[in-house]
């Protein structure tokens, strides 16, 4: 199960993800995050440092928010990948593609 805790800080909605990013999850990640685009948001920081397990499908929605938002000169950012999510964030080439950051606070001052 997935629960995301969406808060504002500063310029950046940020969406705290808490369990775990997989194929019953990502749909209503997927579509939550999309209505988020549409209605205006670019720049989204998904705090991922209570996400306990990621899929492909978790991640292909990563990818998904990301090409969308580069065209309209937005920004997905990761803070506080800790764990097997952050192995599998590496391994896959998402970590060095995405910015990603240890603390809200330091994606806050790099991400202009």
């Amino acid at each position: 199960m997935l629960q995301i805790q969406e808060s504002r800080k500063g310029r950046f909605l940020v969406l705290a993800l808490t369990g775990k990013l997989d194929g019953a999850s990502y749909e209503d990640f997927a579509d939550r995050l999309t209505a988020l685009i549409e209605a205006g948001e670019r720049r989204v920081v998904l705090d991922l440092s209570a996400l306990t397990y990621v899929n492909s499908m978790g991640l292909r929605t990563l990818g998904t928010a990301a090409r969308t938002l580069a065209p309209l000169d937005g920004c997905l950012a990761l803070v506080g990948t800790r764990g097997n999510v952050a192995e599998v964030l590496t391994v896959s080439g998402f970590i060095g593609v995405l910015p990603s950051f240890p603390t809200l606070e330091e994606a806050e001052r790099a991400i202009r």
